[in-house]
């Protein structure tokens, strides 16, 4: 029951960033941090139940089969692990020099100097430096701190990016979207497989 509600969320999730872009023909820059949440919830709600479930069945001897605790407590660790990994943002829709340009404008708006090296941005005004990594091929870039502290630098930058977006004429990469509606169609079809009839 809980698979195929998680792999309808995810679905859900991939759906509205896939039409989003669709819809508006423009790349935009959104955090997973929620949507990563609430999987990362439904999880570790799963693994408590699990436990109360094992707990109340117990044999009278004291051993408890561990057995059924253990794919439920992976996957929750595993959801844990990927909301701590996508703590940034990310842009689809972009290309390289898109992404890179939008970035730096959104920096020089917020009147910060900064420093490049290679994917590492450097501000040092905020004392945070900003982790970047394109992945042209799909259309989808992140941006990310690589301290807690420089978290709301990112997010205003990220800010700064989807205005760059709105105000000019940019289209969007479409691969980025195709991607997305494809994989909110293949977990759609593994959710309806999966629920319990």
């Amino acid at each position: 029951m809980w698979m195929p509600l998680t792999l309808g969320l995810m679905a859900l999730g991939c759906l509205g960033v896939a039409a989003r872009g669709i819809v508006t023909n423009r790349p935009f820059v959104f955090t997973p941090r929620w949507f990563l949440a609430g999987v990362a919830a439904l999880f570790s709600l799963n693994f408590a139940i699990v436990v109360r479930r094992a707990i109340r069945t117990a044999p009278p001897v004291g051993g408890i089969d561990l057995t059924p605790l253990l794919l439920p407590g992976v996957l929750a660790v595993i959801a844990v692990l990927l909301l701590i990994e996508f703590r940034g943002f990310v842009a689809v829709g972009v290309s390289g020099p898109l992404f890179r340009e939008a970035l730096f404008v959104a920096i020089k708006k917020l009147g910060l100097k900064f420093e490049q090296e290679f994917s590492i941005v450097r501000l040092p005004s905020v004392r945070a430096e900003v982790q970047m990594s394109v992945q042209s091929w799909v259309g989808t870039a992140q941006i990310k701190p690589r301290r807690v502290r420089g978290f709301r630098a990112v997010r205003d930058i990220a800010r700064g990016m989807n205005a760059y977006f709105t105000s000019r004429k940019v289209g969007a990469s479409s691969i980025a979207f195709t991607y997305y509606l494809f994989l909110a169609v293949m977990l759609a079809i593994m959710a309806f497989q999966l629920w319990p009839e």
